[in-house]
């Protein structure tokens, strides 16, 4: 197969097509490269290009990138070797075994009973895991595997194989003493909270852990207009989902959207921030 077979595919986004026919260009045609011969035309140092293919390339920071980004396109569609054993002999190459090795397989094993690529790991994914939500030393493990897998973004020649996902899996959640998910509010929801009242406070809080376990679609850092403008929606949440009364749920509604209508009012735009 050449890379004219993956231009064919309707699974590629503008840039991850472009940056196949980047190579493309520089090889003269996409049925030009081989896919089992990419990283023998193409290697890990710009300054080892041939010549000829070097030319027709902008530079060596759009080689690396576009580079890495056609690396996981193959791992992602199969083409190339296992990439967690890949992942493996790069992170002993680094002299990383005895430090990473380990606790990265926590996450691994995990990975791959899911059938996901190192590529395909993501936060979402990693913490609905039964064993994040087991608590214990199941959570425990897999959090140590969650810092390991963090740690490869670290290592250069990880970073350039083009095996890893676009960003860390990052922080975990934080959980409240009931054992309920404590939800970081967004930004300008956070402000408002700086100048609230205790109970607009809590009501803050409150109503957006119980939006968080909806199915309610807002912006990723919604405005007190937009919140205000969905509140016949979000009056309709069901209260268990944060485990209060009737009574303490209306009132929770009521002083959200007083929280709300004072921000509007003080701060005198959409935005708080």
């Amino acid at each position: 197969m050449h890379f004219a077979d993956i231009d064919k595919t309707n699974a590629l986004t503008p840039q991850m097509r472009a940056c196949i026919h980047l190579f493309g260009h520089a090889a003269n045609g996409l049925d030009m490269i081989p896919l089992a011969s990419f990283e023998g035309m193409f290697p890990e140092s710009f300054a080892d290009v041939k010549s000829p293919l070097q030319k027709r390339i902008p530079n060596a920071r759009t080689y690396k990138l576009a580079r890495r980004e056609v690396l996981q396109i193959l791992v992602q569609n199969g083409y190339r070797e296992d990439p967690w054993e890949k992942l493996r002999i790069l992170i002993r190459a680094a002299g990383l075994k005895e430090k990473l090795e380990h606790n990265w397989s926590r996450l691994k094993k995990h990975a791959i009973a899911a059938g996901l690529t190192p590529a395909d790991v993501t936060a979402e994914w990693v913490w609905s895991l039964d064993a994040e939500s087991a608590a214990g030393s199941h959570r425990g493990f897999l959090r140590l595997g969650v810092v390991a897998f963090d740690a490869l973004f670290d290592i250069p020649a990880v970073v350039d194989s083009g095996l890893l996902p676009p960003k860390r899996i990052g922080f975990p959640p934080v959980y409240l003493s009931s054992g309920e998910l404590k939800a970081t509010l967004p930004p300008q929801l956070a402000q408002i909270t700086k100048d609230a009242t205790t109970s607009h406070r809590s009501a803050l809080n409150t109503i957006w852990r119980a939006i968080i376990a909806s199915d309610l679609q807002f912006s990723e850092d919604p405005s007190p207009e937009e919140l205000l403008a969905a509140q016949a929606e979000i009056a309709q949440l069901p209260r268990e989902s944060v485990s209060v009364s009737e009574t303490s749920w209306i009132i929770y509604q009521r002083n959200f959207r007083a929280a709300l209508r004072k921000a509007v009012r003080q701060y005198g735009m959409e935005s708080v921030v």
